[in-house]
């Protein structure tokens, strides 16, 4: 319809308008710009519509990538904190073997020195007995 020498569309009715009411659902959901989806024909409305609703899915499904994304960066973060302290007590737990090594290498020099020095002691009371 004109008026004025404006081109005037018409009033949606019946399966038209509740395309459009669908579509502009669709493109709120999909957050996407608004349409005149009032002068376009049925088909075009249609395919918009499906567009929208796919651009919704792939969204979502960008949401969800994220959110596991997010959670796989939790739990490797998680794991390297557990491996640092993993590794802070393996280097401990070394520390002290070495330790206690070095201990044993001492303890190992005192008993061959006692040995020695009762091997000696038994010497010389042996010879005074002679």
């Amino acid at each position: 319809a004109r008026t004025g020498g404006v081109w005037v569309p018409p009033t949606l009715e019946g399966e038209l308008k509740h395309a459009v009411l669908e579509l502009n659902k669709a493109r709120l959901s999909a957050m996407l710009p608004k349409i005149d989806a009032e002068t376009l024909p049925m088909g075009d409305v249609k395919q918009l519509t499906a567009e929208a609703a796919r651009i919704e899915q792939f969204q979502e499904e960008i949401r969800e990538l994220r959110e596991g994304m997010k959670r796989m960066r939790t739990e490797l973060h998680d794991a390297l904190e557990c491996t640092s302290r993993a590794e802070e007590e393996r280097d401990a737990l070394e520390s002290q073997v070495s330790l206690l090594r070095r201990q044993s290498e001492k303890d190992r020099e005192r008993i061959e020195i006692q040995k020695r020095r009762a091997e000696m002691s038994s010497a010389a009371s042996a010879a005074a007995a002679v």
